[in-house]
């Protein structure tokens, strides 16, 4: 603040000579009120004046300091923009190079899974190639087996049948009213089964001797070992007919002609394992099959089980077997449910279910249902076997996972249906004069004896070759 003194003087008119004559004391108060103001006047504008040229520089300074603050804020503004700028440039270059990082990637990723399936494809064709090798060589080997067959076959035919038709031949001698013939079964028998040596263990066809006994109204069908045996029996008894020259009638025990009664295998019916190494259960109704076709249905499941063999392990959602190798080392349970069957009408009295397994001691096992006794072509067996591997190894985890179960239905046959009896031979049965030795090579327990020599000299008759 700025104060300001005011000094008044008061001075007579004394020795100042005026044209108008003193009025006394009063005009000089008021020339000097007058004088005062005046001066007042002239303070008031120099201090005016002060104070706008205060005023002036002050806002002369103003702008000064607002010119340098703008031209300050201008300076930040800019430098702010070119920051700006240079951090635009430069996420500009970063999103392009993200932009070139993820383009970069995406054709990574594209070159992985062109090279994924290039690779893909390529184990592709060498599968198939590998498949079609191993098709050719099945294919091969199942041509080679089956001229291998062929020939055994046309070796045993050669070989059995002038025998058949001997026996068929004393056998009307011998007023008895048996018939032999030659029955070809069929066995399944998988590809990789048939580079065994041993021919009996892989052969599909099984030469068999069917006898139709209708003194008993039995029919039995034997092997090739069991007939020689009978062959040798029969020819026995034929020799003792011509040297007592009468007809005695043996006890059926130690008649040659005759067996007790034995279930026929009806048919047989095949299924994977491989479900049980995924801890799946199997229901379905199994063709029954056997040389003629399909001639039945076989009702069955395979069932994974807990270790009290009462919970069905298929039907719980949080078990759930993605690789069968996860089952190495440890305890599988099952049960195989034979259920019901439908049979031919021919063959459906005292029927059976036979399967065999691998067992704990990776031995194969046979097992057997329960014989539905009488005659029925819907036979129900309603049978349970629990089954489990304490631990699985890698040779019981392949047999799950390569192998089949195999049911062999077994019954005997209507003795009320007879093939009729055929005649096969035109010539008349006459006793021969030679009487030659038995052949030492094949009896060689039994000593020498004279037998009837049959003439044969029909041909043979395939139609009682039956398939």
């Amino acid at each position: 603040k700025q104060y300001y003194q005011q000094f008044f003087f008061f001075q007579a008119e004394d020795g100042i000579r005026d044209a108008q004559e003193s009025r006394g004391l009063g005009d000089v108060y008021k020339r000097q009120e007058y004088m005062g103001q005046q001066q007042q006047q002239e303070q008031e504008m120099i201090q005016k004046q002060q104070i706008a040229e205060k005023m002036k520089e002050y806002e002369t300074q103003y702008q000064a300091e607002k010119q340098k603050q703008d031209e300050l804020i201008k300076k930040q503004q800019e430098d702010y923009m070119q920051k700006i700028k240079e951090i635009e440039e430069k996420l500009k270059k970063e999103t392009e190079i993200r932009e070139m990082e993820i383009q970069k990637k995406e054709a990574q990723r594209q070159f992985e899974e062109l090279q994924a399936m290039n690779e893909a494809a390529k184990i592709q064709i060498e599968l198939e190639i590998e498949k079609k090798k191993k098709e050719i060589m099945e294919e091969e080997t199942r041509k080679q087996y089956k001229q291998k067959e062929i020939k055994s076959l046309e070796h045993k035919l050669a070989k059995y049948m002038p025998k058949i038709t001997e026996l068929n031949l004393i056998a009307r001698e011998l007023h008895r009213n048996v018939t032999f013939s030659v029955k070809l079964a069929y066995y399944y028998t998988e590809t990789n089964q048939m580079h065994l040596e041993d021919e009996k263990k892989a052969s599909k066809i099984k030469l068999q001797i069917q006898v139709y006994n209708r003194e008993e109204s039995q029919t039995y069908v034997w092997d090739t070992d069991y007939f020689m045996n009978r062959y040798y029996l029969i020819k026995e008894l034929l020799e003792q007919y011509f040297e007592a020259g009468k007809l005695e009638i043996p006890s059926k025990e130690d008649d040659p002609f005759w067996d007790p009664p034995q279930p026929h295998l009806i048919g047989l019916a095949y299924m994977k394992l491989a479900p049980l190494g995924y801890l799946m259960d199997s229901p379905c109704d199994l063709s029954i099959v056997n040389e003629k076709g399909q001639i039945g249905l076989l009702q069955v499941n395979l069932i994974p089980t807990d270790d009290k063999f009462e919970v069905n392990l298929a039907e719980d959602d949080d078990i759930l077997v993605e690789d069968p190798r996860d089952l190495l080392n440890n305890r599988l349970n099952f049960s195989v449910y034979v259920d019901q069957a439908l049979l031919p009408e021919h063959h459906c009295t005292d029927t059976f279910v036979e399967y065999a397994l691998m067992n704990e001691e990776e031995h194969i096992q046979t097992f057997k249902t329960k014989i539905v006794y009488g005659k029925t072509n819907k036979p129900t067996y309603k049978s349970v076997t629990n089954h489990f591997y304490q631990v699985i190894s890698e040779k019981i985890l392949s047999y799950i996972l390569d192998h089949n179960i195999c049911f062999k239905v077994y019954g005997h046959p209507d003795t009320t249906i007879m093939p009729p009896q055929t005649t096969p031979f035109s010539k008349t049965f006459t006793q021969p004069k030679t009487i030659p030795q038995v052949d030492q090579s094949q009896n060689a327990s039994q000593k020498p004896k004279k037998e009837t020599q049959l003439q044969v000299d029909a041909p043979m008759n395939l139609s009682l070759i039956h398939i």
